[in-house]
């Protein structure tokens, strides 16, 4: 499948168990993405989960 065509995808991505809620990923072209945030906490979520996800790894 190509995103070639123009077509708008939607990705729901969950982050966090579920204290912040979901975050959508839309494609818009080719290679770009934006990501709204619903609002501060969601912008800082990255930042939060990330020592968790590499203390996991460990």
């Amino acid at each position: 499948m190509s995103s070639e065509n123009g077509a708008v995808k939607e990705i729901v991505v969950v982050i966090g168990p579920g204290s912040i809620g979901p975050a959508i990923a839309r494609r818009v072209g080719i290679g770009r993405t934006l990501l709204p945030a619903h609002d501060e906490k969601a912008s800082q979520a990255e930042t939060r989960t990330a020592p968790r996800s590499v203390a996991t790894n460990r």
